[in-house]
């Protein structure tokens, strides 16, 4: 008895200890300042140590600095900031040559060219062309929940109209003034709109998104298309930063800008050209260095003063780049970028298991000591330091595995709470072992009474939870299903032959769609609602709502003929999915509840569903389902909308059968439908491009093929509609739909 009841108490003071170093060290709650610095210079000291991550020509990207050598390179009167924009027009023409992938410019441009407004568009004229280039944008007046205010709508730059591919540069320090982390995103009050960030928004570029795109915010992560980032704050990632300044290759701006259309002062001087940029020996078009590359275009000159100081300090033995731990501000989004590139992020231990670990530790901590303690010295006090030095050895330890894990698995642990669980063990053995031999009984009961009632107040808890309302938000794939003419045809039958049409109807549907790992939510007249994903998680939802809709398609067929030969009515069959986030869980009241869907997600699906009526068609998914199953799949792109009730634009595709042709047999009919498809996008493209006379030969293509193609004959409709009366400048072929 005498072992359980110390046993007990043992794990009751390390539950208490540390629940308080969790509370103290971790910011769930609040931050200590003090607790906070130490665990951002150990973290600080884990970069230092790690080094570079990549070999610089295994680096995806490339910095093209402008400094004071740049300045001295440029003729007068031009040798003076701001550069003429036409300067960079000429360098993002001859990158471009040179192959790269995106250009991102590190600078502000808040006013127009001071030498000739020809400048200007010039470089309008070239972003425009290449469609590759990020301009930086500022925000003023930050804080920790995005909020920030812009001191115009550009964000101080006069070329965001070009094709708003712009990028806030503004990041935010740690107390110390060290910048550590990276925020994705920020909020536009005046606008209602969340811009991203500089190295996001050449990120977007990369993976060809829209420019204004930012991350989705999950609880643990941010998320952009399929790719999670962790979150280290509510707001934040923490920069993985590959090295410290001058890890990336840093090439001169007069380099690129200096072909032989270009005349450096050393070149006027000497009367020789070396045309860096594009010497058929030597030049930097001839190394291939910038083929399919990344190049950020930004101030590497200390007096610009855009230096920061950063957690990783440069090695003794280098003289290159910047001394310390200072690094220019286009190296920050250097590693930023390459870090979504590579998608090395570095992840937060998880809170519970932080906690689990404190708690571990402590519990091990102090049986340790106490076991410890057993050992009899002949003078106390060297048990003491006995007991100090195996603290040491442990702290020591603990620290070369939380470097173990930031190594070689980008986990960044949390020291200083596990430091203090081992701190705290051998200080919690020493003050037990002097209580416990003085109020034993009193701490046993104490322990026992405070022990026990949160037990029983836990399970009070968790009784009712069975019973609760509500759900949980899951990404699924949701299915709308309707018939066409019901209406008038339910009016025109016995009720009593239209129920055993639609049982029979019903029955086939829903075979099919238990078949495919799906959930029946409801029937609602003629129309079903499904969904997969829930209540079992199913990877691959989307694929099979949609390979559900194929099986219904050609069981339908069936199902036409017999009504029209026996009530002599064509129906056809409707369907709508969307894949998405959505709630899903027991809805309703206490006595009477269902367990459904609900969300925007739900809500597009119903729209797709109705929008078939537009289009003549019989099976529409979003672009989110398309993503998905775009492998598995033949679709055709049918229009950008923006359907009722929403102002964000959707993509939208029909789809025709399975990449295996399981509804559609005559080798003929697949011609066609391929026939269709490469046609129709051609016209769609154009129709898109504004050039509204070409499209129309391309979408009277399909109809020659295909004289029913709705689709095609309401695009002819659109483009005469729009040759007699264009669409405004800022058109970008979002058609906006009024059905429900």
């Amino acid at each position: 008895m005498k072992v359980t009841r110390k046993y007990y108490f043992n794990v009751y003071i390390s539950f208490i200890i540390a629940s308080l170093i969790f509370v103290f060290t971790s910011d769930i709650f609040f931050t200590i300042p003090l607790f906070q610095t130490i665990e951002n210079k150990i973290l600080d000291l884990q970069f230092t140590r790690r080094g570079e991550v990549k070999f610089a020509d295994s680096l995806d990207v490339i910095i093209l600095g402008i400094s004071k050598e740049t300045l001295e390179e440029i003729p007068e009167p031009f040798n003076r900031w701001p550069l003429p924009r036409i300067f960079f027009a000429k360098v993002i023409e001859n990158l471009n040559h040179a192959g790269v992938k995106v250009i991102g410019i590190d600078l502000l441009f808040s006013e127009r060219d001071r030498y000739s407004e020809s400048n200007d568009s010039m470089l309008i004229v070239t972003v425009r062309k290449y469609k590759n280039v990020v301009f930086a944008g500022k925000m003023e007046e930050e804080d920790w929940r995005f909020q920030t205010v812009a001191k115009n709508l550009n964000f101080e730059n006069v070329y965001f109209d070009v094709d708003s591919s712009i990028g806030i540069v503004n990041v935010l320090p740690d107390d110390d003034g060290v910048l550590r982390k990276y925020i994705p995103f920020y909020h536009h009050d005046g606008l209602s709109l969340n811009i991203p960030t500089f190295s996001f928004s050449v990120y977007n570029k990369i993976l060809g998104l829209n420019n204004l795109k930012t991350t989705h915010v999950n609880q643990s992560s941010f998320k952009l298309n399929d790719i999670k980032i962790p979150k280290f704050t509510s707001n934040s990632i923490l920069i993985n930063y590959y090295g410290a300044s001058n890890t990336f290759p840093v090439i001169n701006f007069i380099d690129v800008l200096d072909d032989k259309n270009f005349k450096t002062k050393s070149e006027i001087e000497t009367g020789i050209d070396i045309n860096t940029f594009d010497d058929e020996e030597f030049g930097l078009l001839k190394s291939g260095i910038f083929n399919n590359k990344i190049v950020l275009i930004g101030s590497v000159e200390p007096e610009d003063k855009d230096l920061f100081p950063v957690p990783i300090e440069k090695s003794e033995n280098t003289n290159k780049g910047l001394s310390g731990n200072l690094m220019y501000g286009v190296e920050v989004h250097a590693n930023v970028v390459q870090m979504l590139v590579d998608r090395n992020f570095l992840s937060r231990q998880n809170k519970v298991v932080e906690f689990l670990l404190i708690l571990l530790i402590t519990l091990i901590s102090v049986n340790f000591f106490n076991i410890l303690r057993k050992i009899k010295f002949k003078y106390g006090f060297l048990g003491e330091i006995f007991g100090v030095i195996i603290t040491a050895i442990f702290l020591l330890a603990l620290y070369e595995i939380s470097y173990f894990y930031f190594e070689r698995f980008n986990l960044v642990i949390y020291y200083l709470g596990l430091g203090l669980s081992i701190a705290a063990g051998y200080v919690t053995s020493t003050v037990t072992n002097y209580l416990r031999e003085r109020q034993q009984r009193i701490m046993i009961k104490n322990m026992f009474s405070q022990y026990v009632n949160p037990e029983l107040v836990e399970e009070l808890i968790d009784n009712p939870d069975k019973l609760r309302l509500g759900g949980e938000r899951r990404e699924m794939t949701v299915m709308f299903t309707d018939l066409a003419n019901f209406t008038t045809f339910s009016e025109q039958i016995q009720p009593e032959l239209l129920v055993q049409h639609l049982n029979e109807f019903f029955d086939a549907m829903t075979e099919i769609i238990l078949s495919q790992k799906g959930t029946l939510d409801k029937f609602e007249g003629d129309a079903i609602m499904a969904f997969w994903g829930a209540p079992i998680e199913n990877s691959n939802h989307a694929e099979n709502a949609v390979y559900s809709a194929i099986l219904m398609k050609d069981r339908m067929k069936d199902f036409y003929e017999r009504w029209e030969t026996e009530l002599g009515y064509k129906i056809k069959m409707r369907i709508g999915i969307n894949s998405g986030i959505m709630l899903v869980g027991n809805m309703g009241g206490r006595k009477k509840f269902d367990y459904t869907v609900m969300g925007d997600n739900v809500n597009l699906a119903s729209r797709l569903e109705a929008i078939n009526k537009i289009y003549g068609t019989d099976l529409i998914i979003s672009e989110h389902t398309f993503e998905k199953v775009k492998e598995k799949f033949i679709c055709r792109e049918l229009d950008y909308i923006i359907v009722k009730g929403k102002t964000k634009p959707v993509k939208i595709y029909e789809v025709f059968d399975t990449h295996d042709w399981i509804l559609t047999n005559d080798v003929l009919k697949r011609n066609i439908i391929q026939k269709k498809i490469e046609c129709f996008e051609k016209g769609f493209a154009l129709y898109r491009s504004r050039l509204f006379s070409e499209a129309i030969l391309e979408f009277e293509k399909v109809i020659k093929v295909d004289t029913e193609d709705t689709p095609s004959q309401i695009f002819i409709d659109r483009c005469f509609e729009f040759i007699n009366h264009p669409p405004p400048e800022n058109w970008n072929g979002v058609y906006e739909s009024k059905i429900k």
